[in-house]
């Protein structure tokens, strides 16, 4: 409350801090299907947050390190790998990068064997 020097009076208004953590929760719905004719692997996962701009994706191979592989928009929830080897045990993972900066925590590792 503040007074000035005739006694007026006016209050403010409360103050909010909204804390923000930086991060969203992780995928964990991720689902794969092989395709040996097509040679592909097709990945579809939920996630069910609001405000994505978009989902990283990763690959990994074998004992390779795990890069991104594609970037899809935010409403997009598959994708379908075209480049995989037979013979080859592959891990991938997916996060979501939302309109305000926050990221996701990265998906547990989904293992394909091709």
């Amino acid at each position: 409350m503040a007074y000035d020097e005739d006694n007026n009076s006016s209050s403010s208004k409360d103050l909010t801090i909204k804390y923000e953590t930086g991060y969203r929760k992780k995928l964990t719905k991720i689902n794969f299907v092989v395709d040996r004719t097509l040679k592909s692997v097709s990945l579809n996962w939920e996630y069910n947050e609001n405000e994505i701009e978009k989902f990283i994706l990763y690959r990994k191979k074998d004992n390779e390190q795990l890069t991104i592989i594609k970037t899809v928009d935010g409403k997009t929830l598959s994708y379908i790998d075209r480049t995989p080897n037979i013979g080859n045990v592959y891990e991938y993972r997916v996060k979501a990068v939302l309109y305000s900066g926050a990221e996701s925590i990265i998906s547990d590792p989904v293992k394909v064997i091709y």
